[in-house]
């Protein structure tokens, strides 16, 4: 078996639990790059807030799968090559809803991440650092999203009480054609078209690569579909059960080189000794 192309999680994988990446995993994704590889980030942030480490490293990859999977943007050209969007009112729909006390919005919009509220931003500042710096605080999200001129890539709720929980899944019902796993905590809403699984199927058919020629890797619920399209299959030691039990390999967790391991299964698998 021959690997060609990786796709890989950043939040729970490729970073750590203190969301930087390891510099060890650096070196080992250019060693994988320079064996052939593609790499390809592959994320549920929008492309704005992309992990501010990988921003410099522009010869590492060319493609990225950005807002779980509802866009593919070619870094080379700065064009987007892939999308399967949530449309404007459908979304406005959602949020009208599910709004109540204790509920949280934010949406990806043209590659931007728009976040109600200050508070918002100030959490996200809190959790992820340098990398919320570029989110945009908008007082009224529906409105927002109705004056823009472009779909919605992904809507994120955050559930501050189980009331707001029960209201988004009850809202949720009425929209059939939206995909949103909904976790205790949150739920990330996108186009039932869209996801990390029909992402990397169409960069595998762009490029001529067949599934068996492929990776992924990840730890949450949402790469579950990535799963779905992938050849080997990785599953973090930190990830969720359910994903576990899809994967071909438990490596370790992402505060003790789980990624890195990966990369030295499939350095093997290409026939590249370790120095």
């Amino acid at each position: 078996m021959t690997i060609r192309i990786f796709a890989i999680d950043m939040d729970g994988t490729c970073l750590n639990s203190h969301n930087r990446i390891d510099p060890e995993t650096i070196v080992m994704l250019y060693r994988a790059k320079q064996a052939g590889i593609e790499i390809v980030p592959t994320t549920g942030r929008s492309l704005s807030c992309l992990p501010h480490q990988l921003l410099p490293l522009t010869d590492l990859y060319r493609y990225i799968i950005s807002s779980n999977g509802a866009v593919i943007t070619d870094t080379e050209t700065g064009k987007d090559i892939y999308n399967a969007l949530l449309d404007r009112t459908t979304a406005s729909s959602i949020i009208r809803k599910s709004m109540c006390a204790g509920l949280a919005a934010a949406a990806h919009i043209d590659h931007r991440y728009y976040v109600q509220g200050l508070h918002l931003k100030l959490m996200g500042s809190f959790i992820y650092g340098k990398d919320a710096r570029k989110s945009i605080v908008v007082k009224d999200l529906r409105n927002t999203i109705m004056r823009k001129s472009s779909d919605v890539e992904e809507l994120q709720f955050f559930f501050l009480n189980q009331q707001a929980r029960l209201r988004t899944g009850k809202a949720l019902l009425s929209f059939p054609h939206v995909y949103a796993p909904l976790d205790q905590k949150y739920v990330e809403i996108f186009s039932a078209d869209a996801g990390k699984g029909k992402a990397f199927t169409f960069l595998q058919n762009m490029l001529s690569i067949d599934r068996n020629e492929s990776a992924c890797i990840g730890d949450g619920e949402n790469d579950i579909h990535m799963f779905h399209h992938s050849g080997l299959k990785f599953a973090m030691g930190n990830g969720h059960p359910e994903l576990k039990k899809r994967a071909d390999i438990v490596v370790k967790d992402n505060s003790h080189g789980g990624v890195v391991q990966a990369l030295h299964i499939l350095l093997h698998l290409n026939n590249v000794t370790d120095d």
